[in-house]
């Protein structure tokens, strides 16, 4: 049975992982109390995200009213990633095992960022819970995938929002890319409209880590 009254804020990319949060939630909660949200920062390939995030919403009916897609195309400027800078490649060697080499795709603090503003959002329309597609299989090359992190942001929330309610939910933290690949097969969720590649807009490079990942699956 869906949920009439709980909202739920989906951190959307357009990528496989947020892909299953968008399925899922449409699974138990109604339409109306679902929303989206979906960042430009600069990202080389944000674009073609931009389009897989307007595609998967319109295939699960989410209202215009209830999405937003906000620019953040100033972050090049404050900090350096493959993913932002022309003069950085992206890693095609895939992320150190022992997690003591973070790779050229980090963002410096960027879900900080983004949950900072999924947040301020949360909070002015009344929205309970604010989902990320965080793996923590990624978290050796990513930090901000940790469980920890989002435990103290958590924590965070409780003493320096308004009434300490919102909270942060990474329903796929403890996944393995296999499984939300085989989930989003049995919920016929349209992976084709996803995009995984750092650095192409028209055809995914099948080198980056992101590509590797997608591919095995």
């Amino acid at each position: 049975m869906k949920s009439q009254t709980n909202k739920k804020l989906i951190l959307v990319s357009g990528g496989m992982d947020s892909l299953w949060l968008l399925a899922k939630a449409t699974q138990t909660t109604n339409l109306d109390n679902l929303f989206a949200l979906h960042f430009q920062y600069g990202q080389k390939t944000q674009n073609k995200e931009l389009e897989c995030f307007r595609e998967c919403l319109k295939h699960y009916n989410i209202p215009l009213k209830n999405q937003k897609i906000l620019p953040l195309n100033f972050l090049p400027t404050l900090l350096k990633s493959s993913l932002t800078s022309t003069d950085i490649n992206v890693n095609t060697s895939g992320i150190d095992t022992e997690g003591s080499i973070l790779p050229t795709s980090y963002v410096p603090f960027r879900n900080t960022i983004f949950l900072s503003l999924a947040l301020a959002w949360a909070e002015t329309d009344n929205i309970d819970e604010v989902h990320i597609g965080a793996v923590s299989e990624d978290s050796l090359g990513y930090p901000d995938c940790r469980p920890v992190y989002y435990e103290s942001f958590n924590h965070l929330i409780k003493i320096g929002s308004r009434d300490g309610k919102i909270k942060i939910e990474t329903p796929i933290i403890n996944l393995k890319k296999e499984k939300i690949f085989q989930d989003l097969k049995s919920w016929n969720a349209p992976f084709e409209k996803t995009w995984s590649c750092y650095q192409n807009n028209e055809v995914e490079c099948g080198q980056c880590d992101s590509c590797i990942l997608k591919a095995i699956n």
